[in-house]
């Protein structure tokens, strides 16, 4: 582009320039309607940005020790992308597909026809019980979480019934 304004004091017919308050708007555009359509990751947003502008606080008397997504979420289970894979964690990416923010820990290893089915790449559903976050980056771990159609070696652990959020 900068070679051909050199050579062409106007601009290629049809060019588009975007501002970044066109791309913020965009962005949030396809959040908003991400989180108008899938009742999971509306909770997954919430607990988010309750976490970050509450803290510890927050964390500790709404969300740790909870079932996540809850009996509220139609779906009951989260979805996300799976970044890592080892036999005692599992790494996902919920809000985006290539940035961890969820972490499934178990407190046994995960026997290997559970191992033959979580696949780096692919989609995995979840819900469990939330046990620690980090802030930034964030971060949100779970303990021996339930992952349908996978037998984990740990039973999955029972929480606190999950407030509506």
């Amino acid at each position: 582009m900068l070679a051909q304004a050199k050579s062409q004091p106007l601009p290629p017919e049809g060019l588009q320039l975007t501002s970044a308050a066109d791309l913020a708007n965009k962005q949030a555009d396809v959040l908003n309607a991400r989180i108008n359509s899938d009742p999971a990751f509306k909770v997954w947003y919430a607990v988010k940005q309750n976490t970050q502008d509450k803290g510890d606080a927050f964390f500790n008397e709404e969300v740790k020790g909870y079932e996540l997504p809850g009996e509220s979420v139609p779906s009951k289970t989260f979805s996300g992308t799976v970044i890592s894979v080892d036999p005692s964690k599992v790494t996902l990416g919920i809000e985006d597909p290539t940035k961890p923010d969820a972490t499934l820990e178990f407190s046994q290893p995960l026997p290997a026809a559970a191992l033959d089915k979580v696949k780096v790449g692919e989609k995995l559903d979840f819900s469990g019980i939330a046990d620690s976050y980090v802030k930034e980056p964030y971060m949100l771990t779970f303990k021996d979480p339930t992952i349908p159609g996978v037998q984990t070696a740990a039973p999955a652990r029972k929480g606190k019934a999950g407030k509506k959020r």
